[in-house]
């Protein structure tokens, strides 16, 4: 059975496909976003290949510079190190389902994410919430990464700066402390 992860603002992921080996296997994950929802910032995956593929509704990839919309049942790949975001700019609610090719550690960045915002009651993304991502991103550097040089910039001083400023992300993982990142 798919976990499912509700968002506070109702967006939902369902992991409906994890790897056995996350350096080798792939990781599918099927997305809800609403029109006008949050999306991700510019980003890389710097060590994955990820298809998108438009199940229902509205959306739109930005890739090489460009938007590019999407129909259902069109697909999308994204090369590992190419800068992406996506956007739902129409009227219907868009589902959509990814496959990171490998999977590293790209669900339990989704996990952290969701623990993230539902414990800080988040719907939008504003200065706290991106520090906090800003922190999450630093703990999955193999699986995401700012995209172009002022994000990268901003997103470095945010991820170490939120922890001595108490911005810290929910901790769902077991061991080192949620502000221990790689340096």
């Amino acid at each position: 059975m798919a976990e499912r992860l509700v968002m506070p603002d109702g967006s939902t992921f369902e992991i409906v496909g994890s790897p056995t080996d996350p350096a080798r296997d792939p990781s599918e994950i099927v997305f809800t976003t609403h029109p006008g929802g949050p999306a991700p910032p510019p980003h890389v995956h710097p060590h994955q290949r990820e298809t998108f593929t438009l199940e229902d509704g509205d959306f739109e990839l930005l890739v090489g510079g460009s938007w590019r919309k999407l129909a259902p049942g069109d697909s999308l790949v994204v090369e590992p190190g190419e800068v992406h975001t996506f956007r739902n700019k129409g009227t219907r609610t868009a589902r959509v389902r990814t496959v990171h090719e490998p999977g590293l550690s790209f669900e339990d960045y989704i996990r952290d994410i969701h623990a993230t915002a539902t414990e800080h009651g988040t719907e939008k993304i504003g200065p706290a919430m991106a520090a906090r991502m800003a922190v999450i991103w630093r703990r999955h550097e193999d699986t995401i990464q700012p995209g172009p040089l002022p994000i990268r910039v901003g997103f470095a001083v945010l991820g170490r700066l939120a922890p001595l400023l108490g911005l810290r992300p929910a901790d769902r993982r077991s061991g080192p402390s949620a502000s221990d990142c790689p340096n």
